[in-house]
């Protein structure tokens, strides 16, 4: 076992078991971008196929979105484009189910310093919270390395659109 291999180099069996966790946290953070690329990939190739303009569309996945009326989360499609951040149901739905406009957004943040709990009601830390001048967004990521992108993306469509 590798307890036992690293004791004959000289290693505690805490040391190796510390290692062998930090090997598995960094295969689960390249199983997660693998699979990130795949769908990217597998995205791409459907816009192709409903005739989407696939150019336009600067970041696009699934995340959680909290409701405005009910305050339910559901699974939605985002597609992010020049100045509109829009969802659906799916991706092969051709109509969003609605649509915010970047100029109205005023901050983008991370979730994660405001208390920001999932679905069921458990602390999360990929939670991303939009503020436009309407109302305010919550979604949450399906990972941490989704999470970074959406706020990142975001936050330089609100930057560029503010500035024109």
């Amino acid at each position: 076992s590798a307890v036992s291999w690293g004791a004959a180099w000289g290693a505690s069996t805490a040391e190796m078991l510390n290692i062998k966790a930090a090997l598995g946290k960094v295969k689960n953070a390249v199983s997660g971008l693998l699979m990130t690329f795949f769908r990217v990939g597998v995205s791409l190739r459907r816009r192709k196929q409903v005739g989407m303009d696939a150019a336009a569309v600067t970041q696009f996945g699934w995340m959680l979105k909290k409701g405005e009326g009910r305050h339910n989360w559901k699974r939605r499609f985002f597609q992010l484009d020049d100045r509109t951040l829009s969802y659906s149901r799916g991706e092969r739905d051709n109509e969003p189910v609605g649509f915010i406009d970047l100029l109205d957004c005023t901050k983008i943040a991370s979730g994660k310093s405001m208390g920001f709990t999932d679905y069921d009601g458990h602390p999360t830390t990929l939670g991303i919270v939009l503020i436009t001048t309407v109302r305010t967004y919550y979604f949450v990521a399906e990972n941490e390395l989704e999470k970074y992108q959406w706020i990142q993306v975001l936050g330089e469509h609100i930057i560029t659109t503010a500035e024109g």
